[in-house]
């Protein structure tokens, strides 16, 4: 195989990434190219681990679409944080806006219109904070 790629529920930084980074080492080499793509502080990040190895985290809320590459046994590596809206999905794409939607998607967008109002989905029944602290009493 040409490269390793973990797929977490951890920080890009987190001390889990460098043990099983340590143990990819151990198994596969110090050439490996390694790419975690990680997750759990929900934060746009990026961090060189050594010269074949990264961890990226892509944001929160679908705000941001996360990209990375990297060339298999060189260890180069390209991001891109990329705003998660038509404007920008459609400049990553070399498309203009209009050029962006498709009929399949206006019909997705359709569909999911009417079973959003069918369900009463956009009805409020309550609001939760949006900080949770874990030693606040319920």
């Amino acid at each position: 195989f040409d490269a390793v790629v973990v797929l977490s529920h951890m920080d890009v930084r987190d001390e889990l990434v460098t043990l099983l980074l340590s143990k990819f080492r151990k198994l596969c080499g110090e050439n490996m190219v390694v790419q975690f793509v990680t997750g759990h502080t929900h934060i746009r990040s990026f961090a060189e681990l050594d010269s074949h190895s990264s961890s990226i985290e892509a944001g929160r809320f679908l705000d941001t679409v996360g990209f990375v590459s990297f060339e298999p046994k060189q260890g180069s590596f390209a991001h891109n944080f990329i705003p998660a809206n038509e404007m920008f999905l459609a400049q990553s794409l070399d498309m203009s806006v209009d050029e962006y939607h498709t009929h399949d998607g206006k019909e997705l967008s359709d569909y999911i219109a009417r079973t959003f109002e069918h369900t009463g989905a956009g009805q409020i029944l309550g609001c939760a904070s949006k900080r949770f602290n874990e030693m606040d009493l319920l």
